[in-house]
C-alpha cells in the first residue's frame, strides 16, 4: 500500500508540474502576442508611418532639422515602420484567406486555374500566342514599310515564338490513349526544338544590327525603371516554372516553359540594351557595344544549346518508349 501511494503521490506531482509549464509558457506567450487594433487605428498607423517617411525624405534633401531632432524622427519612423509591416502582414494574410482565396474558388475559371497547373500553363501560353502574333505583325509590317531589316529580325523571332507556343497549343487538345498521348507530345518537344535553331540565327541577325548600326529599344523617362522591375520579375518567374514543370515529367508543359525562359532571356537583353544606351556616356561607346556583343552571342548560343538539347532528349525518349521497344522485339 505504501509503495501504490508514493507511485500515485508521483504521478500527482508530475501532473502538477506539467500543468504549471503550461500555464507559465501560455503567460509568456500572452505576454508576446501583438496588441489587436482596430482598423480605423491600423489606418491611423499606416498614414502615420507614410507620413514619418516623407518627412525623413524631406529631411534629407533639405536638411532642415538639428542632428538630435533628425534621430528622433528617425527612430520614430523606424518604429511606425516596423509595426505598420507587422500588422500589414497580418492584413495581407486575412485578405488572401478569407477574402481572395473564397472567392477564386467561387468561380469556375478561376478555381481551375489556381488549381490545375497544366490548364493555368496552356491559358497562359494561349495568350502569349496572341500577343506574339500582334507583335509579329507590327514588325512585319514596320519592316516592309521601312525597309528595315532590324524589324524584319524581331518579326521573325515573333513567328517563330508564336509558331511554337501553338504547336504545343495545338496538340494539348488531343484525344488519344496515356501512352500515344506522352508520344505525341515528346514529338512536339522535338519540334520545338528544331524551331529553336533558325530562331538563334534570326536573334544573331538583330543582335548584329543592334551592335553595327545601333539598333535597339529605348524607353522615354521613368519608363526604363517599370520594365526593369517587369523583365526581372518575368525571368523569375519563368526559372520558377521551368523547375516546376521538369518535375511534372510532361514534354509539353516543359517545352512551353523552355519558350517562355527563351523569351525572357530576349528580354533581358532587350533591357540591357536599353539601359546602356540611356545610362552610358559617349567615351563608354566601345563597352557598350563589348557588352551587347557578348550578351547577345551569349543568349544566342543559349537558344540554340537549348533547342539541340531538347531535340536529343526526345530523341533519347521516343527510342527508350516500351512501344519502340516492342517494336524492336517484334522485328527481331
Amino acid at each position: 500500500m505504501k509503495i501504490r501511494n508514493c507511485s500515485i503521490r508521483r504521478g500527482i506531482g508530475w501532473r502538477l508540474r506539467k500543468n504549471n509549464m503550461k500555464k507559465a509558457k501560455n503567460k509568456q506567450m500572452n505576454f508576446m502576442k501583438i496588441p489587436v487594433l482596430r482598423p480605423a487605428l491600423r489606418v491611423l498607423l499606416y498614414l502615420a508611418t507614410l507620413l514619418l517617411a516623407g518627412i525623413c525624405i524631406w529631411n534629407a534633401i533639405c536638411s532642415m532639422l538639428p542632428n538630435w531632432g533628425a534621430m528622433i524622427l528617425y527612430v520614430c519612423a523606424a518604429s511606425a515602420l516596423t509595426a505598420s509591416c507587422i500588422y500589414a502582414a497580418k492584413d495581407i494574410k486575412y485578405l488572401i484567406r478569407g477574402i481572395i482565396r473564397p472567392s477564386i474558388q467561387r468561380n469556375a475559371l478561376t478555381n481551375r486555374l489556381s488549381s490545375d497547373y497544366r490548364y493555368r500553363t496552356l491559358f497562359f501560353s494561349t495568350l502569349g500566342f496572341a500577343i506574339n502574333t500582334v507583335f509579329a505583325l507590327f514588325n512585319g509590317i514596320v519592316a516592309v514599310r521601312s525597309q528595315s531589316a532590324w524589324y524584319g529580325a524581331l518579326a521573325a523571332y515573333y513567328i517563330f515564338l508564336g509558331l511554337m507556343r501553338f504547336e504545343a497549343i495545338h496538340y494539348a487538345g488531343t484525344r488519344a490513349p496515356s501512352k500515344t498521348k506522352k508520344q505525341i507530345e515528346w514529338m512536339v518537344y522535338r519540334r520545338c526544338g528544331i524551331l529553336f535553331i533558325p530562331m538563334s540565327l534570326a536573334l544573331g541577325g538583330a543582335v548584329f544590327l543592334m551592335v553595327h548600326f545601333g539598333n535597339g529599344r529605348n524607353y522615354p523617362g521613368l519608363w526604363i525603371y517599370a520594365v526593369a522591375t517587369y523583365t526581372f520579375w518575368k525571368i523569375t518567374i519563368s526559372i520558377l516554372h521551368l523547375a516546376r514543370a521538369g518535375k511534372t515529367k510532361s514534354p509539353l508543359l516543359m517545352a512551353l516553359r523552355n519558350i517562355g525562359y527563351i523569351d525572357a532571356l530576349v528580354s533581358m537583353l532587350s533591357l540591357q540594351t536599353a539601359m546602356l544606351s540611356q545610362f552610358s556616356i559617349k567615351q563608354q561607346q566601345s563597352f557598350t557595344i563589348l557588352m551587347n556583343t557578348i550578351t547577345g552571342i551569349a543568349v544566342c548560343l543559349m537558344v540554340m544549346a537549348l533547342g539541340i538539347g531538347m531535340i536529343y532528349r526526345a530523341g533519347h525518349a521516343e527510342t527508350s518508349s516500351p512501344a519502340k521497344k516492342a517494336d524492336k522485339e517484334a522485328s527481331i
